[in-house]
């Protein structure tokens, strides 16, 4: 059994050495959306002045500026290639921001971090696909981890730099739990530019950025033009990548009965699903941009400190809940668990609304209720929906172009009512929620009562 392994390794060592780097990738992708979050007040204070009306756009433009260019440069290069550009613009974005003075020269290099988002997100999903093929399951769930565990872990290193808020009414060097005094009136009178110390975990993460595109290149240099599982091993049978490219929209094998009009259903569905994608992304990365300042901002009155603990439990719970549904889903079956999973993830409406507005308590509970029914649930979707339509490259990519959508659409909305109405948070977080389990009932009706399942072998590919 050892050298049937230390062949594979040796074969298979450069393909392994892509998808770490991709998923150390896509763990800075997730720290990215975080980061600035938790360190938004304390820009506000580097250029005495607010910052979160401005940057949150800002970023969300540039994510989708990145989105479509990663979907652009799948047709032009290697997708190793984009993955270096993006971390080399994430390593600037992070060196440059806490540098920044002046709130013009802040949102520009904040606009080439929303670019290095966008190029991640959408050159990991689709690159994970082509190394790893009909394999691809388990090592989506492992890519979609990294995002989590990289959300997780940035407000665990910025908390200790992040400044308390100060009481004016009281001793200067009192730290308060609760801010009392507005962030603006609180940051001239009591902290300078000077005081600041975020720049420190910003740096440190773009020394990160800079080792990972140290790997990517040295992969380039070593192996300009990537291969998947398949190719490595001779697994493809002659032309079969021929035979799956005539295929239609679904990739029904011969002999299969198609329910009448189910080409226009499939349409439907795949329609229905790119809606679903818009709307699902937006929940985690409104939680991690903005979790923070709502906890700040809103009636709960939380510290800049708890505040960023609350949205760490979600990112944990986002990170690591997707395991016991994997579990479960042997012995369960993915459908049943997929509409658990939903129930769960729809439930959170009912805590937020209206409880989360003036209860600490609720608010952590519908977070956490969050992270542990979003987790699984959109890999856990693709799975359902690939039971019953062929995702091809095109399709998978208009999918997270329509994320990258919803990830400007949204943040944007809820940063602009943030200062003057916090709770605008929870009500577009609970829109979002309730549209996509909605659709996802829509989704799985249309499916069992209109299309035939896929044959065994097209579905797992």
């Amino acid at each position: 059994m050892a050298a049937p392994d230390n062949k594979y390794l040796k074969k298979g060592k450069t393909l392994l050495s892509r998808t770490f780097l991709t998923y150390a990738s896509m763990f800075g992708m997730g720290a990215s959306v975080t980061i600035l979050g938790a360190a938004m007040l304390d820009l506000e204070i580097l250029i005495n002045g607010p910052v979160t009306a401005s940057a949150v756009p800002v970023r969300q433009t540039g994510y989708f500026i990145g989105a479509v260019a990663g979907a652009l440069m799948e047709r032009m290069w290697d997708h190793q290639i984009s993955l270096l550009l993006a971390n080399v613009l994430g390593a600037i974005s992070c060196i440059f921001i806490p540098l920044c003075s002046h709130l013009t020269y802040m949102l520009i290099f904040i606009g080439l971090m929303g670019v290095c988002m966008g190029l991640i997100d959408t050159c990991t999903n689709v690159y994970i696909v082509l190394l790893w093929g009909k394999k691809v399951a388990n090592f989506m769930q492992i890519l979609h981890m990294s995002y989590g565990a990289g959300s997780l872990i940035i407000p665990v290193i910025v908390t200790p730099y992040l400044l308390p808020v100060k009481d004016d009414n009281n001793d200067t060097n009192s730290n308060m739990t609760t801010v009392e005094v507005s962030l603006s009136s609180s940051n001239g009178s009591n902290y300078s530019a000077d005081d600041v110390k975020i720049k420190y975990p910003f740096w440190m993460f773009g020394a990160y950025f800079l080792g990972v595109t140290i790997g990517f290149c040295i992969l380039a240099y070593i192996s300009p033009k990537s291969k998947s599982h398949e190719e490595i091993f001779e697994l493809n049978a002659p032309n079969s990548s021929d035979e799956s490219a005539s295929e239609p929209l679904g990739g029904e094998a011969k002999g299969d009965e198609p329910k009448k009009g189910s080409a226009y259903i499939r349409w439907l569905v795949v329609l229905i699903f790119g809606l679903m994608s818009n709307v699902c992304g937006s929940v985690d990365n409104s939680i991690g941009t903005l979790g923070p300042i709502y906890g700040v901002k809103s009636d709960i009155k939380m510290s800049k400190a708890e505040a960023a603990n609350v949205v760490t439990l979600f990112w944990a719970l986002f990170a690591f809940a997707r395991l016991p549904f994997i579990l479960l889903s042997s012995f369960l079956g993915a459908t049943i668990m997929l509409n658990v999973t939903n129930i769960i993830f729809m439930s959170t409406v009912f805590i937020m609304l209206p409880h989360a507005m003036t209860s600490e308590r609720a608010y952590i509970i519908a977070l956490a209720v969050i992270g542990i029914g979003e987790s699984p649930i959109y890999p856990a979707s693709i799975g359902f929906l690939q039971r019953f339509v062929k995702v091809t490259g095109p399709m998978a990519s208009s999918f997270m172009i329509s994320v990258c959508i919803g990830k400007f659409m949204y943040p944007s909305l809820i940063s602009s009512y943030i200062e003057t109405m916090p709770a605008m948070f929870l009500y577009v977080l609970s829109g979002l929620i309730l549209t996509f389990s909605i659709l996802l009932i829509v989704l799985e009706i249309l499916a069992f009562r209109y299309l035939p399942p896929l044959t065994k072998k097209t579905a797992t590919s």
